[in-house]
Formats: C-alpha cells, sequence, structure tokens
C-alpha cells in the first residue's frame, strides 16, 4: 500500500511523518453529535480508501456496507448528552463563557469512565499484543485518555479538533 500524509487543517499532528495506516483505530467521547459529525467526512473518506476503521463514538453512522468499518458506540453517555443538553440552557442562566465551559468540562468527564468500561475497548487494551494492531490512532482533544493507546501500539496520534 502507497504511503500517505493524513492531511486536515483542522487537525493537529503530534507525530508528523509519513506513515502507511492501513487500521485505524479512532475514539471520540464527547456525548454531542456536533463533535462526531465534524468527524464524519475524513472518516468516510479513509474507509472509501480501503483502510480498516475501528471507530468508538456515541453515535453510529452510515458507512453503507464497508466491511472495513468496524463501529463501536459508547450507548451509556447518551444518558450524559440528555443532561449536557438539558443544562445547555445557559443562556437562560447568563452564565459567562467560562462557567460553561466548566460546565461542560464536568459532564465529559462522567463520560470517560463509562467508556473505558465498554466490552469492545476493553479487548483492544487488554489483547494489545495477540488481536490488534493499529497503525494509526485518531482521538478527539478533549479531555483525552486515549492518548496511551499510541503508546501501547507504537503508532502515530492525530488530535482532532
Amino acid at each position: 500500500m502507497e504511503k500517505k500524509i493524513i492531511f486536515n487543517l483542522l487537525i493537529v499532528f503530534v507525530n508528523f511523518k509519513m506513515i502507511q495506516s492501513e487500521n485505524i483505530l479512532a475514539i471520540f467521547q464527547v456525548p454531542t453529535y456536533s463533535h462526531y459529525s465534524f468527524q464524519l467526512p475524513y472518516l468516510k473518506e479513509l474507509a472509501a480508501r480501503g483502510h480498516k476503521l475501528t471507530i468508538f463514538a456515541p453515535f453510529s453512522s452510515d458507512f453503507g456496507d464497508n466491511p472495513n468499518v468496524a463501529q463501536h458506540v459508547f450507548k451509556d453517555t447518551a444518558k450524559i448528552q440528555k443532561t449536557l443538553i438539558r443544562a445547555m440552557k445557559y443562556k437562560e442562566e447568563k452564565l459567562s463563557l467560562l462557567q460553561i465551559f466548566y460546565y461542560e468540562v464536568e459532564l465529559v468527564k462522567k463520560t470517560i469512565p463509562l467508556e473505558i468500561q465498554h466490552p469492545e475497548l476493553q479487548k483492544i487494551i487488554e489483547n494489545r499484543h495477540n488481536e490488534y494492531h493499529f497503525d494509526l490512532l485518531i482521538v478527539e482533544c478533549y479531555l483525552c485518555p486515549w492518548v496511551g493507546l499510541a503508546d501501547i501500539y507504537n503508532c502515530p496520534i492525530v488530535y482532532s479538533i
């Protein structure tokens, strides 16, 4: 497979180099669809180009019948999302931007323990030397607990903003 550079103006590269990324692990933890929907165009393009994607996110998406995509939904974070939506009536409460950000961070921090316990994600963490191999890790740059997986799999990491 030819070497490729993954490039997106809104993505920050921590390890910029030529990579051959056949197997990609992508984890998006923020339980708002607007955060996840922003990722979909490039994920769909990667899948269309033949990359194998393992995606963990609070939402599922239509990748058609592409056999290269394995989606795993963080179902328990939907409860957190409902709380977040109710809380976002900040305009009525006249909260400052800093107060809103603090509240959102606290809500997202509640999702992380739920997401780490996802059975498929646990398999990836526990069987890192046997079953799984990833060439690239894509994660959201928002309270990211997943950075260690890049070290475990000895692969570059892309922070998606």
